[in-house]
């Protein structure tokens, strides 16, 4: 768990965050609360025992035509290097590394076409 490759996130993207979160919430131990994150307004985060263990987001903030997904982060030491990394096995640069509050992501897509994310994340800031 947060190591370089491993799976640290999981991200939902639809078009009804109210229903999904009455499902989730339904079949699965979790509850969802908007949470703030700077550049992803809306963002809501679902969570296990008050712990954040995945996200979601309206299919409006993402380009016309993007089917309900989920996405998988993996935590990566260094994402720009991940993503020439992809590029040269072949694999897609969908968005080129950028970054937010909670670190630097890359969007990829495998030879095949599976859509993934990497991040390099920041520590959480710990109260003074």
């Amino acid at each position: 768990m947060n190591e370089h490759g491993a799976l640290i996130w999981n991200e939902l993207s639809t078009g009804d965050t109210t229903a999904a979160s009455a499902f989730y919430s339904a079949v699965l131990p979790v509850t969802t609360a908007t949470t703030e994150i700077p550049g992803a307004e809306g963002y809501i985060e679902f969570k296990v025992d008050g712990r954040a263990v995945a996200g979601m987001k309206d299919l409006s903030a993402l380009p016309p035509g993007t089917t309900p997904n989920w996405l998988p982060y993996f935590q990566v030491d260094d994402a720009d290097e991940i993503q020439a990394a992809a590029t040269r096995a072949g694999g897609t640069v969908l968005a080129p590394a950028f970054d937010m509050a909670v670190g630097r992501i890359a969007l990829l897509a495998d030879p095949q076409g599976g859509v993934f994310a990497v991040i390099t994340a920041k520590a959480p800031e710990q109260p003074a």
